[in-house]
């Protein structure tokens, strides 16, 4: 589960198509996931909001506003009952806090959770070159462990 389409998704009509679906390949390389036909064929992939919000005015992608996620979380929930997954993978804050709003991204990462009726939930930063996450002190290292739990769940 993703954030929302981006601008290279809204042209190209695929999820993670542009450079932050690259980096999410490059992350799950150990889940087996670093090429396109293997990402696309074994993974089902949402996103909290279902249209490309917009640039913001200084360049780089909106988020999505607080009325867009409200109208389209019901669709979301919709799409994980429907869609009979082993795992759930959260990219990002928004989409865990549409998933397990209790959590924050700090502490969920590295962490397996579980969402209603036990299915598991694995967090992790939003793939954006423009997220600073990955690369502040200790983080790293919480990624690692998150890309295990994937790659465990889906014997990578």
């Amino acid at each position: 589960v993703g954030q929302a389409p981006g601008s290279r998704e809204a042209v190209s009509r695929r999820p993670f198509s542009g450079p932050a679906g690259r980096r999410l390949r490059a992350w799950l390389a150990p889940a087996g996931l670093d090429d396109e036909e293997a990402f696309y064929d074994r993974l089902y992939i949402a996103a909290v909001a279902k249209c490309f919000p917009g640039k913001r005015p200084g360049g780089g992608d909106r988020a999505p506003s607080a009325g867009v996620v409200a109208t389209c979380t019901p669709w979301l929930r919709r799409e994980l009952e429907l869609v009979a997954a082993p795992l759930v993978i959260a990219a990002g804050a928004l989409a865990l806090a549409q998933l397990a709003p209790e959590e924050r991204l700090d502490a969920a990462v590295g962490r397996e959770l579980a969402l209603a009726a036990g299915r598991p939930l694995v967090v992790l930063p939003h793939p954006s070159g423009a997220n600073p996450w990955p690369n502040l002190p200790g983080n790293r290292a919480r990624l690692d462990a998150a890309i295990a739990l994937v790659a465990r769940r889906l014997g990578g």
